[in-house]
Formats: structure tokens, sequence, C-alpha cells
């Protein structure tokens, strides 16, 4: 799906209210920033931004936000709810996957399902090197996504189709494609039924809903240091 045809698709989704939008902050962000001490002033990025919510409670915090998304609705909601709560944030429509965009370095990561719907080998592979490029030593990124709760006792056409087209992410996929450069906490893992019916028809009844806190390792060479990527 070419770049202009997935905006059109985000687009179609911001129509209605998406199952993802919580109508406010993600409550296990919030309460993980909070027991952590973590506040501005540093720069931040919000990938798959929606419509700002988490965006703005950075920006609450002191942060330098940047939040990127491909939907130009959800884009302009965000717009409008930031001016409402009274801080700067710099929305704009980009592609993590894409190397000449969401370009910087960053202190503070957020992910909340993004990761999960992109499709293919080579989008994920992409972000995990847009992570790790967007992130120096001592950076944090915190993640939420939807994990199938374990491997299949055989390959499934569901968890065949997981492998291409995306919904979810693989048990262990966060720790293979990131773990040699994060240091990776599980903060929260709740398996529920899901009625999402593009998950519901690969024939996958439930879901982990998962958040981790990820911590930047040191870099090559020092105490503890990790080859910058797995890719080169």
């Amino acid at each position: 799906m070419s770049y202009p045809a997935r905006s059109r698709f985000w687009d179609r989704m911001y129509r209605g209210t998406p199952s993802w939008e919580l109508g406010g902050a993600d409550p296990v962000l919030v309460a993980t920033l909070d027991d952590r001490g973590v506040r501005g002033p540093g720069r931040a990025l919000d990938v798959g931004c929606g419509t700002g919510d988490n965006a703005i409670e950075l920006a609450r915090r002191g942060f330098e936000v940047t939040a990127i998304d491909l939907s130009d609705r959800a884009l302009a909601m965000a717009g409008v709810k930031a001016d409402a709560a009274g801080v700067s944030v710099a929305f704009r429509r980009a592609d993590v996957t894409r190397p000449d965009e969401a370009g910087g370095s960053y202190d503070l990561i957020v992910d909340r399902g993004l990761l999960m719907s992109l499709f293919g080998e080579r989008a994920r592979r992409a972000y995990a090197r847009r992570l790790m490029r967007s992130s120096g030593e001592g950076s944090s990124v915190y993640l939420y996504q939807w994990e199938l709760p374990r491997p299949p006792r055989s390959p499934s056409p569901g968890w065949c189709a997981t492998k291409v087209k995306g919904f979810v992410v693989a048990p262990g996929e966060i720790e293979d494609r990131l773990g040699y450069v994060f240091e990776i906490e599980p903060l929260r893992r709740s398996i529920e039924r899901t009625d999402d019916p593009g998950i519901r028809r690969l024939g996958i009844a439930q879901v982990a809903k998962t958040s981790y806190w990820l911590r930047r390792r040191p870099p090559d060479g020092a105490p503890g240091g990790v080859p910058a990527s797995r890719d080169g």
C-alpha cells in the first residue's frame, strides 16, 4: 500500500472514534511517568499519535514534543485538543518507517499501538531502526502493543498471517527486535478476548495487551555496550 493510500486508510478510521482512542492519555503511561518522576525539559516523540492525548500529556510535563501520524484528520483533531489544553505540540504527518522522516534524537519516545499496526517484515525492521536512530544513550521508550498470548502448538493460518499482515505482535517479538539495544521492562499484561474483526478473521480470539518500558543501553565500547543495530 502506498504512502497516500495508507494515509487515506487511517483518515477513514477517524471518521468515527477508533477503539484505541481512550479520551485521555494512556493511564499506564501516566502512572509510569509519575512513578519514575519523568518530566521535561527534554525532547519527546509520539509515534502514531492519533488525536494527541499522549502528546499533550508529555507537553504538560515540560517536554518539547513532536507527534507524528499518517492521518491528516487525526492530526487536525489533535491540534484542536492541544490548543484547548494550552500546550504546544509539533504535530505533523510522517511515516516512522521512512528513513527521511521522524528524524532527530529524543529523550523519550511513546508508541501506543503503532508497531502492531505495521504490515510486513520490511516495515517492522524499518520501525526498529528508526527507534534506535531516534534515541540516544539513556533514552526511554514506552510501548503498548497487542500480542499473541503464546506461540501456537502448530503454525495456524492466523499465526502465519500475523507475520505478513500485522494486527498484533508475536510472542517475544519486542525482545527479538529491540532487546539487544534496549533494556526491556514489562509493565502490565492483560490477556483479553478481542472483538476486533481483523484479528478475529485470522482465527485469533485473545490478545495480551502489554505495556513495556525500554531504556537505551550504553553504546558499543562502553561498559555493558551493545551494537547500535543488528542490521548495520
